[in-house]
C-alpha cells in the first residue's frame, strides 16, 4: 500500500498548520470591539486606535478613570478598554 504523504512532507504540512494557527490567533488577538461612541474617535487625535495619557487629558471624564480603565496597564485605552469602562460607569446601557 503506498502512502501519500512522507515524514517530511507531513511534517511541512503540521507546520504549516500550526502557522496558520498561530496566525490566525494574532489576528483575534487585536481589539475587535467597535466602540459605538463618536467620543473615542474624538478624543484619539492621533488616530491611532487608542486615547493615550495625553488625548485623555481633553475629557475630564475619560482621564478620571483612565489609571483604573487601562486593565493591561500599557497607558492607553484600547477600544475595548474603553467600551467596558463606559459600561461599567453605566454610559453604555
Amino acid at each position: 500500500m503506498k502512502t501519500l504523504f512522507t515524514q517530511s512532507s507531513l511534517g511541512r504540512a503540521c507546520i504549516a498548520a500550526a502557522a496558520l494557527a498561530l496566525s490566525a490567533g494574532a489576528v483575534q488577538a487585536a481589539d475587535p470591539v467597535p466602540v459605538k461612541a463618536p467620543i473615542f474617535s474624538q478624543l484619539d487625535a492621533n488616530r491611532d486606535g487608542y486615547i493615550d495619557v495625553n488625548e485623555a487629558s481633553a475629557s475630564l471624564e475619560v482621564s478620571g478613570w483612565l489609571a483604573s480603565a487601562d486593565k493591561d496597564k500599557d497607558g492607553k485605552l484600547s477600544p475595548s478598554e474603553f467600551a467596558a469602562a463606559r459600561s461599567s460607569a453605566g454610559i453604555d446601557k
